[in-house]
């Protein structure tokens, strides 16, 4: 199964003046990548801004792997790390932000669940997304097209979306991000 699975996780660069609680979100993300880089899975940050995958490979390491984030919106960016994930041959994706604390057993269990569901999504605490994976097979690049991704709706639109679709989802437990001040 590990050639066929890839988590990608969604980052951006990390900048004190732009990110809210900025030591959470540092820790957070060493945290996650030290948890998940050693799968059985291929273990993908997808960063943002393109031009900064030096900079990721020098904080994060070299022992795993790196793909841009392309696109000019959100939206797009999130469909075509889906899209580079698939045309690298892997059956089975899934998505995780940077933000929420995730345990490696509910996210190899989410690429299990993909063999039996057509997608899987985790809503997070401010009415986002914590995960969302689905199988090559089934992954539709309109299914972000009508989505707001910066949005208290969002979970709850892709969820209406998948439904709509007729795919058999499986919801994961709601997660908080635990953001807290620092």
């Amino acid at each position: 199964m590990i050639g066929d699975c890839c988590v990608c996780m969604f980052i951006k660069s990390p900048d004190k003046n732009n990110i809210p609680n900025f030591k959470y979100y540092v820790q957070n993300i060493e945290n996650l990548v030290s948890k998940l880089k050693n799968g059985n899975y291929c273990f993908i940050v997808s960063y943002y801004p393109k031009d900064k995958e030096k900079e990721f490979k020098n904080w994060l390491g070299n022992d795993i792997g790196y793909m841009p984030q392309i696109g000019k919106d959100l939206n797009s960016r999130v469909k075509n790390t889906f899209i580079q994930a698939f045309s690298r041959g892997y059956k089975f994706v899934v998505l995780i932000n940077c933000e929420t604390p995730l345990d490696k057993s509910l996210v190899e269990e989410s690429l299990c669940d993909l063999e039996e569901c057509d997608a899987v999504i985790g809503e997070n605490e401010n009415g986002g997304f914590y995960l969302i994976g689905f199988k090559n097979c089934t992954f539709s690049p309109d299914i972000f097209l009508n989505v707001n991704l910066n949005s208290e709706e969002t979970y709850h639109q892709l969820l209406d979306t998948l439904k709509g679709k007729d795919y058999l989802v499986k919801e994961l437990p709601a997660l908080q991000t635990n953001l807290v001040n620092s």
